[in-house]
């Protein structure tokens, strides 16, 4: 599949009769708390695209007139949301299971037709990718220097052309704002502000209205924890100085709704229409089927906001799933320690960069810190990247995701095929005068095919020859101490190991 718009749209509408049959029957019967399933009834539409005030109000009076309820129209990416035929699916379903889906069917169906709607879907599950186990092929990745310190290892290599790994991860020499004035928002299972990584007021977070969520926001789960740890931590993140956002879309089984999604994701469209001028971020490390959301991350980054997003850890294409086959956002893949692709990581041609996703360390929701593992965990390195990029360009809040996608692969290293989400290797220096700004950013041009990696790009580093001794032999490692420190305890970390991110 290529990643066009006009293929996307195509493929994705053409699809989405059956998508919201599977869905509605997929799903059980709603009891009102987002981890027992969705209703049948729960409809997303995409408006069309020149659908303004008066044309939404038409479309809520329309939906009013057909008897749905919990009708929320969405302004900024036009969309909107509402529960539909709910008496004739409950119906349908009382005389069969079949009966149900036909009848949620239909009334989808029904609503394609409305005046200034041009697609309609089940509101469907989101939910997190199976969980990726770890084995004896997978690369050694320490989680600790021999000094005892925790080891950061994708900040470490991010900053850099290529392995070894030289245990400095700092970037202040060309970016000395270390991302102040941006702000990322992350849309996930919320965060812990509280936590000890992030500095009194950086981190927001809540869960928006009808979501079924905790209003307050707060991370019962870990992962939204640990990918904003990624982007902004003091000593986790890429770019401490920004500020995070947390918007809780997912409950403490990793479940959530597309309308909750979808509502977020408008959230952010808002905040950037009414600012437009700062640098604003998304980070959503997470992976679903459907339609709405495709043309959600379209008109986000029409408003100015740079969605960074996970590829998904299926092992598979990545253009499969929504948001990783938009081209309105960077989709990022998972690398190892030894600049392999990992191995469940999804890939294919809507993804753009590649970033650290194995064993990753980052805040732990309970305190302390702990090690994930997937395309989650890539995606808000780069995140952090762009956010250290916007800071400090002229006209950061005025870049498109098209011209991000540009500076950041312009002169990148390649890792497996596609551009490093990296921090140039002078950088890791700081500097002894302020750096001068950067020049504008040039114009756009299309990023470079994965499969043919630049002639000045250095090849991938071949997997070790022993994967289990971190501190010897391995080449991603040369030049640190050959002997391991004293003890067992000490070598590794105490910091717990977690799999199954996206």
């Amino acid at each position: 599949m290529v990643c066009t718009p006009t293929a996307l749209v195509a493929a994705a509408i053409a699809a989405a009769a059956v998508a919201t049959a599977v869905a509605a029957a997929a799903v059980p019967p709603a009891t009102g708390a987002v981890d027992e399933g969705l209703s049948p009834a729960g409809k997303v539409l995409t408006l069309t695209p020149d659908c303004d005030g008066a044309c939404q109000s038409r479309v809520a009076a329309a939906l009013d007139a057909r008897g749905c309820t919990d009708v929320s129209v969405l302004p900024t990416l036009r969309l909107a949301t509402a529960v539909c035929g709910g008496a004739a699916a409950a119906a349908a379903a009382a005389a069969g299971g079949g009966g149900r889906v036909d009848a949620a069917d239909a009334e989808t169906a029904a609503l394609r037709t409305l005046p200034g709607v041009m697609a309609a879907e089940a509101d469907t599950l989101v939910e997190g990718e199976e969980p990726v186990m770890e084995d004896g092929a997978d690369a050694e990745v320490p989680l600790r220097l021999p000094n005892g310190e925790h080891y950061f290892w994708g900040l470490d290599r991010i900053n850099q052309a290529a392995l070894p790994l030289d245990q400095n991860s700092s970037t202040a020499g060309c970016y000395p704002r270390r991302g102040a004035g941006v702000t990322v928002h992350v849309t996930d299972s919320g965060c812990q502000p509280a936590h000890e990584e992030f500095s009194t007021g950086q981190v927001t977070t809540r869960a928006l209205p009808g979501s079924g969520l905790a209003a307050d926001g707060i991370d019962d789960l870990g992962h939204g924890s640990h990918v904003a740890g990624t982007v902004g931590g003091r000593r986790t993140g890429v770019a401490p100085g920004v500020a995070i956002r947390c918007i809780k879309v997912l409950n403490r089984r990793g479940k959530g709704h597309t309308s909750a999604v979808a509502a977020a994701f408008e959230e952010v469209a808002a905040a950037k229409a009414a600012d437009p001028v700062r640098p604003m971020v998304l980070q959503a490390s997470m992976s679903w089927t459907g339609t709405s959301l495709d043309a959600a991350t379209e008109r986000l980054a029409a408003v100015g906001v740079v969605p960074v997003v996970s590829a998904g850890n299926t092992g598979g294409d990545s253009c499969e799933r929504t948001p990783a086959r938009s081209p309105y956002a960077i989709t990022v893949a998972n690398s190892d320690i030894d600049d392999t692709l990992y191995r469940s990581s999804s890939r294919g041609p809507c993804v753009n960069m590649i970033a650290p996703g194995h064993k990753v360390l980052s805040v732990d929701h309970r305190g302390g810190l702990k090690s994930m593992t997937g395309t989650s965990m890539a995606a808000p390195h780069v995140s952090g990247v762009v956010a250290l990029t916007l800071a400090e360009h002229p006209n950061g809040g005025a870049l498109r995701v098209e011209e991000v996608k540009a500076l950041l692969a312009a002169g990148a290293p390649v890792v497996a095929g596609w551009p490093l989400g990296w921090a140039k290797s002078a950088c890791a220096a700081a500097p002894s005068t302020p750096s001068p700004s950067p020049s504008p950013a040039p114009s756009p041009s299309p990023l470079p095919s994965p499969a043919v990696p630049s002639p000045s790009a250095p090849a991938a580093t071949a997997a070790p020859a022993a994967p289990n001794n971190p501190w010897g032999t391995p080449p991603w490692l040369v030049g640190w101490p050959a002997a391991p420190v004293a003890t067992a305890a000490a070598r590794w970390p105490s910091p717990p190991t977690v799999v199954g991110a996206h």
